[in-house]
This record gives structure tokens, sequence and C-alpha cells, in this order.
């Protein structure tokens, strides 16, 4: 290619949660150890690697860049495979691209500082709830975690109303175990070494197993290295879960990710 210089964005948190094996960064080669003169034949520029994200967005504004660029969240460098946790089919992605042009454009001015969705295989009702007041929805797929300095892989567990519930009562419950989260996931984590990630059920079509299960996920964070859970008020995400659950037949229903970073990471993946 005769490409003699590479210049990468990578930041802080790329390569410390890389090296420390909380998650796998594309971008991060010189710290792992990989020569890349010797390896592929150019030299690596990383102007940025020792900032932070709230660092890189101040010498944007220092440089005077539009504010467009300067505070748009960010896009994960493997694109929405990371938000499909277990097996990729066309229709998957498809329906997340759908999905995540309504997520990021009803949070935008929230006050996140990442927000999205990912697309599950329909969850299943356990039968012996961690959570007693509510249905409890388990995710087959295991998703990432936070446990000490590495990166664990471990249950998401929904909690929420039946759909067979009337829908004054479903919002009723909904908006209880959202206002009450940060029990529900107290109770989750000491209950089970299973499960580190909790979202609550916004709304749903049936309860059978088929379809597809969607987890808006929403954080606020300034360095990314942890992340406090965004908390719009319920009538905002009611509104959003009912026009995700309308976007195609096969989405079962939708829930909302409760879990700040650690014990979860941010991504599912």
């Amino acid at each position: 290619m005769n490409v003699g210089l590479l210049v990468q964005g990578t930041i802080a948190p790329d390569w410390i949660e890389t090296t420390g094996g909380i998650k796998t960064q594309h971008n991060v080669l010189r710290q792992l150890g990989i020569r890349t003169e010797e390896k592929f034949g150019f030299r690596l520029l990383e102007p940025l690697a020792y900032l932070y994200k709230d660092q890189v967005r101040a010498l944007g504004e220092q440089l005077g860049l539009p504010q467009a660029f300067i505070s748009r969240q960010p896009f994960p460098g493997p694109g929405l495979l990371v938000r499909v946790p277990g097996e990729v089919t066309r229709i998957k992605i498809d329906l997340l691209r759908a999905i995540t042009a309504v997520v990021e454009e009803k949070m935008n001015g929230l006050g996140g500082s990442q927000w999205f969705a990912a697309i599950f295989d329909a969850a299943n009702k356990r039968d012996q709830p961690l959570v007693s007041e509510a249905d409890n929805w388990v995710f087959t797929q295991r998703v990432t975690g936070v446990k000490g300095d590495a990166r664990v892989y471990g249950g998401l567990i929904g909690v929420g109303p039946s759909a067979k519930t009337s829908p004054r009562e479903f919002d009723n419950k909904a908006y209880r175990l959202y206002m009450d989260a940060n029990t529900l996931l107290r109770e989750v984590l000491n209950t089970s070494d299973e499960f580190f990630r909790v979202c609550v059920r916004l709304a749903a079509k049936h309860d059978s197993p088929q379809g597809y299960s969607i987890v808006i996920r929403a954080v606020k964070t300034s360095d990314f290295m942890t992340a406090d859970v965004l908390r719009p008020n319920f009538p905002t995400l009611k509104y959003l879960a009912e026009e995700t659950l309308e976007i195609h037949p096969d989405i079962r229903d939708v829930y909302y990710d409760v879990t700040p970073k650690p014990p979860a990471t941010i991504e599912y993946e």
C-alpha cells in the first residue's frame, strides 16, 4: 500500500482497558508490543494516546473545532456487531439500524454521553424470579461486564410486568421498577453470581419466546472509564419504547438498561 505513516485516534481508555483485559480495542497495537514498522511497514502516530475523552474534547474546544464534531457521541469501531450479542443475522442488523436511528434522534439533547440500542433473541421468562415483585426475563446471550480490573461475561436479566397486564397496571409497575432501579440492581447483585446487568421492561406485545427483545442503553460519563445511567423522565422513555415496539412485528418487547459501569461495560460486547 506504500503507507509510511498511520495516524490513529487512540485515547487512554482504549489501551488501558485493552492491556488490563477489560476489552479488546481494534486500534491498540503499540501498547501490546506490536512493532508496526517491522510487522506492517508503517510508523504509528497516536497524538491523543495519553488523553481521556473529556481532555480530547477540551483540546477540540481550544482548537476551535465545530461543537457538533466535539460533542458527538462515540460509535464502536466494530460497528453494530457489538450490539448484536449472540448470532448475527441480516434481519437483526437491519432492524437494529432502523431502531438506532429512532433512539439516537429521540434521546439527543437529554444530557447523555452515549445512547443506543441492542438487539437480542427474545428473553425467556424465569420460573424462579430473582426479583419477586415482577416477572423476570432472562436473556440467553451473555454480555460483557467488569469485575475488578478484568472483563467478564455474565447474564442480563430483565424485570417488568407481563404483556397480559392491563395497560394502566403495566405502566404503573414499569414506572415503579424504573424509579427503584438501584434497589433492583443491588438485589440482583447480592442474590446471584450469574447476573450483573439489569434492565426494566417498558413495553411488550406478548410473552411468547418468539421474536426479538430490544434493550436501550444510555449513560453519563466524562472519561468512559466509569459511567452512570442516564435517567430520563419515565414518559419520555415510555414513548420511545412504544415507538420502538412498532418498528417491526418481530420486536416482542423493549427494555431500558439500568446498570452503571462497573459492573457493566457500556457496550454489550
